[in-house]
Formats: C-alpha cells, sequence, structure tokens
C-alpha cells in the first residue's frame, strides 16, 4: 500500500486554479474619434490582433499538461513510500575475545608450515587465529595481546577483515618479554563489561607462565567466572621444549574455573584441531527485532514531470517551426 510522509503537502494542488479565479486587471482607456474613411483599416488590425491573441492564449491540451505536471509535482514533494511486510530479525552469535602472549619466547622457531619450513610459535598461531576468524558468522570478536603489560589490539566487532589487519600488525615483543596472564584477564574482563552481549567467550593462548602480581591468574578467573565469562586456555610448545615455561597447571585450572577447557598445541596440526574444536560452541542469539523495509518512489513522479516538461516544450516548438 501506497502512503505518503508529507500528506499535507496537497493542500497545494487547487493552487493553479485559485490563481486562474483571480480576475485580470483590465485598464479602460479613451476612445479615439476614427475619420469615416479609416474604418476598413481599422477593422483589418483587429482581425490581426485577434489571431494573435489566439497564438499567444493556451490551448485546453496545454492546460492539461501544465495541470498533470503539477500534480505529479506535488506527489513528488509529498514523498511517497511502499510499506513491505514486516520481517523479523534474529543476530546470532557470541563475543569471542582472542587473548594472545606476544612475549619473546613466542619467537621460538620449533613449529612447521605446511611446506615443512620451520616457523616462529607466534607466525603459525597468527596464521591459525586468522583462519578461525574468517569462518566466524554472526560472533562478535575481540583481540588482546599481552607480554609485560596487556593491551586492546581490537575491540569487539563483526568487520572480519578490519580484524585480520590489525592481528597481521602484531610482532613478537610489542607487549614486553614477561607473561602477564592477570592482566590479560583483568583487561578481558573490563571488555566484556563494556558490552551487552551475555554469550562471553575468551581464548587465551600462552607459551609461558604468569608473572607474580599482587592478583594471581586463578584469582582473575574466579571473577571472570562471577562476571559468566568462560575461559578456554591454549597451551604452545609444551612438551617440544625441555626448557619451556609454559605452566600447564595453571591453564587447566583457569579452564576449570570458568567452564572451559584446556588444550595443548606442539605443532600446527594440533593448533588447527584445537581451533576447529571451538568452531562448534553453540551461538546464542542476542538481539531480535523487527522491522518493516520501505520503498521510496518520490523519483518516479518527479522523473515523470521533468519528462513530461521536455517533450511538451520540444513540440512546441516543432509546431511553430513547421508552422513558420
Amino acid at each position: 500500500m501506497c502512503e505518503f510522509e508529507n500528506i499535507w503537502v496537497f493542500i497545494l494542488l487547487p493552487l493553479p486554479l485559485l490563481m486562474l479565479l483571480i480576475p485580470r486587471y483590465n485598464k479602460k482607456k479613451v476612445s479615439l474619434r476614427i475619420p469615416l474613411g479609416m474604418s476598413q483599416s481599422i477593422q483589418e488590425l483587429k482581425l490581426s490582433n485577434n489571431n494573435r491573441n489566439k497564438i499567444k492564449s493556451k490551448s485546453i491540451v496545454d492546460w492539461l499538461i501544465i495541470i498533470i505536471i503539477w500534480i505529479l509535482l506535488i506527489v513528488s514533494l509529498a514523498s511517497p513510500f511502499i510499506v513491505g511486510k514486516s520481517k523479523q530479525i534474529s543476530k546470532t552469535g557470541r563475543n569471542i575475545l582472542m587473548v594472545s602472549d606476544i612475549s619473546l619466547s613466542m619467537q621460538t622457531s620449533d613449529f612447521y608450515d605446511k611446506e615443512g619450513n620451520n616457523q616462529t610459535r607466534w607466525e603459525v598461531c597468527k596464521e591459525v587465529m586468522n583462519d578461525f576468524i574468517k569462518r566466524r558468522k554472526g560472533d562478535r570478536v575481540g583481540l588482546i595481546v599481552f607480554g609485560s603489560q596487556a593491551y586492546t589490539q581490537t575491540p569487539f566487532t563483526e568487520d572480519i577483515n578490519s580484524y585480520g589487519r590489525f592481528l597481521n600488525q602484531i610482532e613478537v615483543g610489542m607487549a614486553g618479554q614477561m607473561t602477564a596472564i592477570n592482566s590479560a584477564i583483568a583487561l578481558g574482563i573490563d571488555l566484556f563489561e563494556k558490552d551487552k552481549i551475555n554469550k562471553r567467550i575468551m581464548i587465551l593462548l600462552t607459551d609461558g607462565v604468569d608473572s607474580k602480581s599482587s592478583v594471581s591468574a586463578i584469582n582473575m578467573a574466579k571473577l571472570a567466572k562471577e562476571k559468566k565469562v568462560i575461559i578456554y586456555t591454549i597451551g604452545v610448545g609444551g612438551s617440544l621444549n625441555s626448557n619451556s615455561d609454559l605452566d600447564e597447571k595453571t591453564l587447566k585450572e583457569i579452564s576449570d574455573v570458568t567452564g572451559g577447557k584446556y588444550f595443548l598445541a606442539n605443532d600446527r596440526k594440533e593448533m588447527e584441531g584445537i581451533y576447529k574444536s571451538l568452531d562448534k560452541l553453540e551461538p546464542m542469539e542476542y538481539k531480535n527485532s523487527s522491522y518493516c523495509p520501505k520503498t521510496k518512489l518520490f523519483y518516479y513522479p518527479l522523473i515523470s514531470a521533468f519528462c513530461l516538461s521536455f517533450i511538451h516544450i520540444v513540440l512546441k516548438l516543432l509546431f511553430h517551426l513547421i508552422k513558420k
């Protein structure tokens, strides 16, 4: 059904008719006495003027076209639109926060790419994380990196391309040499609290041990549980290197406290398998809304009015040229 945004504009429709009803101003002039011999010449002059007036006066067709153009302009100004059927929108997804260790130990080259070439832990983690994020549909993802301090690299967003660009900009060591897991969890909780979505997933990846501070990572995990944050922890390269500082016990406890799960990745294949397991997390609906799509139609009468005006002018010019 067609509706109008500015329906009051239709009160202007009779405006041209009102202008026609206004009486013309005719100024009376004093008549002249014409000698008898000039009467025939005066009569010819009157006939000539009458013909000229007929040419100047508008025909019924002209007035009809003008009225149609006026109606089209008024209809366009009233901004007509069609309202479509009501549609329900159910947006599904979660807030997934990737929390990644980029301390200097992530520079260790004990991983391999698909061709068997040597790669650093961070290079493999970054590639697998990129693939994981590309598969997210409806999820809002964020990214925190940490070393001696934790930093928000990307707030929650559905723009996966932008997320990938920010992820590729990260370099090992840019957040310091230590492994402040507690600071990373605290910053993640704060990021979740600023958002309205209740489904909160944190994926914590590290190859080290939490730097000792006034608040331990376990205590921060307990706070995360209170805030309904589920933490999945991923330990990197624990059994490959005898000198590894990976604290699997703490990572398991963090995931157990929050209702998550601990994973160990010793190579690329295991890392890819972990993120495929995380793919199976159930999405939830966090926003239901309905809307009626509107299709604006004002340009149809507007274009019609201009086309009709143009055709009318062209035909009038051709008519006068032919008569000449």
